[in-house]
């Protein structure tokens, strides 16, 4: 049996690299997702376990999306779908599509095309119609929506969704045991990934009842306790540290990070000469408005990299020209640049060397 998880556009190979840390299957990366052979309990196993992932899900059916009006009818009559369709009540959800096509259309056009009992509010097996681009999949849901962190009850409009700022931490080759710095970390987003993942905690685990398979599989779920490396959370803004604080007590991890309302300029007060090894944050991003000041955030972030930083810099942003630019005069080198795309919007990461 063939299985398929969706992440944002442009970390399909953290997803790759998940996948084989989990379960250790060889994954194939696609265009916002990547295909690989499992077993049941291995989706359960990564549907549990996994950071990146915005969903995971058994693979029925991959075609060409032109194609969809035949395959689905196909799909309908197939053995696998009929004995889905079996196990209970049922309900079709589209995870995304780049057609002009509404959401409720898809969903109604493969609902019909299946023999079962209708349950549009708590169904025993969601089918999943997913469409980027040219294709489309067609699966069961195994793990229900996983892109939404229940910690993050103090939410920053500045912030990322779990899945990406995960994303940037191994972007970055972040495997635990380094020490990691978010120098903006607004409501500590980027720190509490880091910790849960240091500390082997999986970011399911106040949330083990709401996982889809249990309807339809039983599944141990674990974690694997282990120690890590140190966790920074530093922000100039105090309300924002308070934020950071109290996610990370909902989170489970508030004793494995370490906070300080810190400017960024006043980083060398805080840490020795090249203490450490990475750091992962998302910038303020650029706007005409706010140029003069920003500009000077992004000065102050690779003069402060320049003296207590022996490793990488990873950025997330909206203007890579003059993050360089500042990266350049203090003699950084750039590995790696790369868009990820965030709901309709793209954002830039950059990754640089000292």
């Amino acid at each position: 049996m063939k299985g398929l998880v969706i992440v944002n556009p442009g970390v399909e190979d953290i997803a790759v690299l998940e996948v084989k840390e989990i379960i250790g299957a060889e994954a194939q990366a696609r265009e916002g997702c990547a295909v690989f052979e499992a077993k049941s309990k291995e989706l359960c196993r990564l549907s549990y376990n996994g950071r990146v992932f915005n969903r995971v899900i058994l693979l029925l059916e991959e075609f060409d999306f032109k194609e969809f009006d035949s395959k689905i009818k196909e799909f309908g009559k197939s053995r696998a779908v009929k004995e889905w369709a079996g196990k209970g009540t049922f309900a079709v959800r589209c995870e995304r599509h780049d057609k002009g096509i509404s959401s409720q259309e898809l969903e109604e056009k493969v609902g019909k095309q299946i023999d079962g009992k209708v349950n549009l509010k708590n169904a025993d097996v969601i089918f999943i119609v997913y469409n980027i681009g040219e294709k489309c999949y067609l699966g069961v849901d195994y793990s229900g929506e996983l892109n939404k962190r229940d910690y993050k009850v103090f939410p920053s409009s500045a912030s990322v969704r779990g899945t990406i700022g995960y994303a940037m931490l191994r972007i970055a080759g972040y495997s635990g045991k380094e020490s990691v710095l978010d120098v903006f970390c607004k409501d500590g987003l980027i720190p509490i990934e880091a910790a849960l993942y240091a500390t082997g905690k999986s970011v399911n685990h106040y949330r083990k009842d709401k996982m889809s398979f249990l309807k339809f599989e039983k599944f141990e779920m674990e974690d694997k306790e282990r120690k890590g490396g140190k966790i920074y959370a530093y922000d100039g803004n105090f309300a924002n540290i308070n934020a950071a604080k109290k996610n990370a007590k909902i989170a489970g991890v508030e004793k494995a990070v370490k906070f300080s309302r810190t400017p960024v300029e006043d980083l060398d007060l805080k840490f020795k000469e090249k203490e450490v090894n990475l750091i992962v944050t998302k910038v303020p991003f650029l706007t005409q408005r706010s140029a003069r000041d920003v500009e000077k955030h992004y000065k102050n972030l690779f003069y402060q990299a320049d003296y207590m930083l022996k490793g990488k810099v990873l950025v997330m942003c909206n203007n890579a020209e003059k993050l360089k630019k500042y990266a350049q005069e203090y003699e950084f080198k750039l590995e790696e640049e790369r868009e990820i795309e965030m709901g309709k919007e793209k954002t830039i990461v950059l990754v640089f060397s000292h």
